[in-house]
C-alpha cells in the first residue's frame, strides 16, 4: 500500500513513501513483520508434488528473532509440524521451501497454517490450496459369483489411480446401485453383465463384469476332513474331494461326488423326505450320516459331512485343539487363533502317560489308547487363561475318537464408572479387587469416574468400593461379587448419593439497607442422636456437610446475639436428605437504629456529600459515630433506649454542622 508518508520508529507516518500491509488490507503496526505462505502450483492435482514457500519479512529498523511453526495438511507426505528460529536483520526476510506429495485419494482443498512469533507478537497465516481430482485410470470390476439364485452377490470396482471417484452400477437385471462395493440378489439363474461407471470432476471410465447365477440346488454342502472330530469346520481342516453323496426318498434319488475343495450339490430332485448319506473309504463320519431332511417344493438345504481317518479295531484316540476361544463356544472356528508347539499331557488316575505338542493349527492327538477314562492338560502361551488348561473325564471307547478341545482366552476385563446421582463422575475413588479373601489389585477412578482392571484370569472376584467422604451408594452395598469370563468385559457401575448439607443463616433486616448478616452467633443442630455445634461467620452463615438424612432442630444461642437483640424464631426443624441442602434462616430484631442522610436541600436536593454522623447522650458523651466518604445514608445501630443529639458534620469544614434531638425507643428506627 502506498501512502503520502514514510514509516517512523513509532509506527507513524511522515513524508512520502510505501507502507507494508498484512495481505488483508490492514496496516502493519509498529513491530513490522509479515508472515506469508504460497503454494506452487496454485491448483494441485491429487497424487502430485506441491511446493510451499514460507516467508517472514522484517520491515522494522532493528533485527528481530522469529519463532516459526508450520502445520502441514493431513493429506500430504511428509506431513506434521515443523519449527524454525530465524534471526532476521532490519529490512531482511527469511524464506523456506517445503516440497510434499499430495495423497492420491485427497479431494477438496488443503488447509495449511503458518504461525510466527517475534517481539512478543504472534501472527498467523492460513493458506487454502484447491485440489483438482486426479484423472481416472485402470478401472476394474469383479464379483463374488458364481452364486446361487436368491443368495446375495457382491460386486466391486476399483481404479488404479484417480481421486474423488464416484461409482454407479447397472446390475444387468434392471436394478441399479451406487458405490465401490454393492450387494445384490439375482432372483433368476442365468448370466448377467453388470456395468459400472466411474466419474470424477475431470474424467470418467466404464467397464463390465459378468455375473453367473446358478439354479438353487435341492441339496448342497461341503465334505471335509474333521481331524479333531468335533463336527464343525475348524482351523486347518481342508475339504475332501471324492466323497460319494447319495440322496434317497420315495419320490426320487440322486448321487454326486464332492470336488473342488469338498463342495457338492444335487439338482432337480422332487419334493419329499430324503436320507442323505456320504462315504469315503478309510474314513469314519463325524457328523450325522445318514441325515434325514425334508425337501419342500422349490426348496433347498445345506448338508455338511465331516470325516476323520478310520482307527484300527479296538484302539481309541483323543484329539483336539489348543485355541483362543474368542466367541466362548468352546469350539475352534477357522478365524480363531490356534497355538503351535505347546505341550499337551495325557494323564490317567493322576499319572502322566504321554506328552505331545500341538501342530501349526493347534491340533494334537493321542492314538492307540485302551478304552478308559483319561485327563488332558495343556500349557497355554503367556497371557492366556486358564494356564494350564485341562479336560477331565475324557472317555475313550475302542475304535472311536474322543474330542477334547482346550479353549483359552486373553482373560477378561472388569470396569465401569463411579458417579453421583446426577451423573457427574467421582474422581479418585478407590476400588479393590479380591479373590478368596486376598486383595489382588487396587485402582482409583479417573477424572470422569471410570476405572478398569485387567486382563484377569477367568473366575469369581469380590469388588469393593472405598467410599469417598460424604458419599454413599444408593443401594447401600460397597462390596459386590462379580464373574469374569475369558475374552469378555464385565461392567460394574456404582451410583453414589451425596450426604446432605445444612445451612444456617442469621441476619438483621435494616430499613433501606436490607439483610445485614450477624456473625459470631452460636448455633446448635441436633437429630436426636448427635449434636452439631457452630458459629456464624462474617456472612452470618453456618454450613454443615455430609449429614445423615433426618430431621434436625436448629437453635441459635440468644446469649451470643448483639446486646438487646432477639431472634425469630427461637428454633427451626428442617429435613436433611441426600443430594440436597437444607436451609434454616433466623431474623434478629435489633431496631434501635438512627438513620441519617447527608444530602443537600434546595435546588440541589439529594446531592450527597461526605460526612460524619455522631450521637451524643444527655450528658454530652459520644455514644456512637459513623463516617461516609460518599455521603448519603449513614446508620447507627444497636443504640440503648434514650434521647440523643445527632450531629451531621460535613467533611467540608466550611459547611455548617446540623444537629437535632432524636428519641430512640425499643423496636424503632429514628430518621
Amino acid at each position: 500500500l502506498t501512502f503520502a508518508g514514510t514509516l517512523n520508529a513509532a509506527g507513524g507516518l511522515s513524508g512520502n513513501g510505501t507502507y507494508p500491509h498484512g495481505g488483508d488490507g490492514t496496516i502493519i503496526p509498529g513491530d513490522l513483520f509479515i508472515a506469508s505462505k504460497s503454494a506452487s502450483p496454485a491448483v494441485v492435482v491429487a497424487g502430485q508434488p506441491l511446493t510451499y514457500t514460507l516467508r517472514v519479512g522484517n520491515y522494522s529498523t532493528a533485527t528481530i528473532t522469529a519463532h516459526i511453526t508450520d502445520t502441514l495438511p493431513n493429506a500430504v507426505t511428509p506431513g506434521g509440524v515443523r519449527t524454525w528460529t530465524a534471526v532476521i536483520p532490519a529490512g531482511g526476510a527469511w524464506t523456506q521451501l517445503i516440497t510434499v506429495t499430495v495423497s492420491g485419494g485427497a479431494s477438496g482443498s488443503l488447509t495449511n497454517r503458518l504461525d510466527v512469533t517475534a517481539n512478543g507478537v504472534t501472527r498467523q497465516f492460513v493458506l487454502q490450496t484447491p485440489l483438482q481430482d486426479a484423472p481416472i485410470a485402470g478401472l476394474s470390476a469383479g464379483n463374488s459369483g458364481p452364486t446361487v439364485q436368491s443368495v446375495p452377490t457382491t460386486l466391486s470396482a476399483a481404479v488404479a489411480s484417480g481421486s474423488g471417484v464416484q461409482y454407479s452400477w447397472d446390475l444387468g437385471d434392471g436394478a441399479t446401485a451406487g458405490g465401490a462395493s454393492v450387494s445384490h440378489v439375482y432372483a433368476v439363474s442365468g448370466t448377467y453383465t453388470a456395468t459400472v461407471t466411474a466419474v470424477n470432476s475431470v474424467s470418467s471410465a466404464v467397464t463390465h463384469t459378468v455375473v453367473t447365477i446358478l439354479p438353487r440346488p435341492a441339496f448342497a454342502g461341503v465334505a471335509w476332513l474333521d481331524a479333531d472330530g468335533d463336527g464343525a469346520v475348524g482351523p486347518g481342516e481342508a475339504g475332501l474331494d471324492g466323497v460319494s453323496i447319495t440322496a434317497v426318498s420315495g419320490a426320487g434319488s440322486g448321487s454326486t461326488t464332492s470336488a473342488n475343495g469338498g463342495a457338492w450339490r444335487l439338482d432337480g430332485l422332487p419334493a419329499g423326505i430324503y436320507a442323505l448319506s456320504a462315504s469315503l473309504p478309510g474314513h469314519d463320519p463325524t457328523t450325522p450320516n445318514p441325515a434325514t431332511l425334508s425337501l419342500p417344493t422349490a426348496g433347498s438345504a445345506q448338508v455338511p459331512f465331516g470325516f476323520r481317518a478310520a482307527l484300527p479295531p479296538g484302539a481309541g484316540q483323543i484329539a483336539g485343539r489348543l485355541f483362543n476361544d474368542q466367541d466362548g463356544d468352546s469350539l475352534p472356528a477357522p478365524a480363531e487363533a490356534t497355538f503351535a508347539g505347546q505341550t499337551i499331557t495325557l494323564l490317567q488316575n493322576g499319572a502322566v502317560l504321554n506328552t505331545t505338542t500341538t501342530d501349526a493349527s493347534g491340533y494334537y492327538a493321542f492314538a492307540s489308547l485302551a478304552p478308559g477314562t483319561y485327563a488332558v492338560r495343556g500349557t497355554a502361551p503367556g497371557g492366556y487363561y486358564p494356564n494350564p488348561v485341562q479336560r477331565l473325564d475324557v472317555v475313550v471307547s475302542g475304535g472311536s475318537q474322543a474330542t477334547a478341545h482346550l479353549p483359552v482366552g486373553l482373560g477378561g476385563t472388569l470396569g465401569g464408572a463411579v458417579a453421583e446421582v446426577g451423573g457427574a463422575g467421582v474422581a479418585g475413588a478407590t476400588l479393590m479387587l479380591a479373590q478368596n479373601g486376598s486383595v489382588l489389585q487396587t485402582t482409583a477412578t479417573a477424572a470422569d469416574g471410570s476405572y478398569a482392571f485387567g486382563p484377569l484370569p477367568p473366575g469369581d472376584y469380590d469388588l469393593s468400593l472405598a467410599l469417598p467422604a460424604g458419599l454413599l451408594p444408593i443401594d447401600g452395598i460397597t462390596t459386590r461379587s462379580v464373574a469374569v469370563a475369558n475374552n469378555a468385559a464385565s461392567i460394574e457401575n456404582w451410583t453414589l448419593s451425596r450426604l446432605g448439607r445444612l445451612r444456617v443463616q442469621v441476619y438483621d433486616f435494616v430499613y433501606n439497607v436490607g439483610n445485614v448478616p450477624i456473625g459470631g452467633v452460636a448455633v446448635t443442630a441436633t437429630n436426636g442422636i448427635s449434636t452439631l455445634l457452630g458459629s456464624t461467620d462474617y456472612n452470618g452463615d453456618v454450613l454443615w456437610r455430609d449429614l445423615p438424612p433426618g430431621q434436625y432442630t436448629v437453635t441459635p444461642d440468644p446469649a451470643t446475639l448483639p446486646a438487646g437483640a432477639t431472634v425469630s424464631p427461637a428454633a427451626r426443624t428442617v429435613a436433611v436428605a441426600n443430594d440436597t441442602s437444607a436451609l434454616a434462616s433466623f431474623s434478629v430484631s435489633n431496631d434501635r437504629i438512627i438513620l441519617a442522610y447527608c444530602a443537600t436541600g434546595g435546588t440541589l436536593r439529594y446531592a450527597n456529600f461526605p460526612c460524619t454522623v455522631a450521637a451524643y447522650d444527655a450528658a454530652g458523651a459520644l455514644v456512637d459515630s459513623a463516617s461516609s466518604p460518599a455521603g448519603g445514608l449513614v446508620t447507627l445501630p444497636n443504640l440503648p433506649v434514650g434521647s440523643y443529639e445527632v450531629r451531621i458534620e460535613p467533611a467540608n469544614a466550611s459547611w455548617p454542622v446540623h444537629a437535632e434531638m432524636v428519641v430512640v425507643a425499643s423496636s424503632t428506627v429514628a430518621t
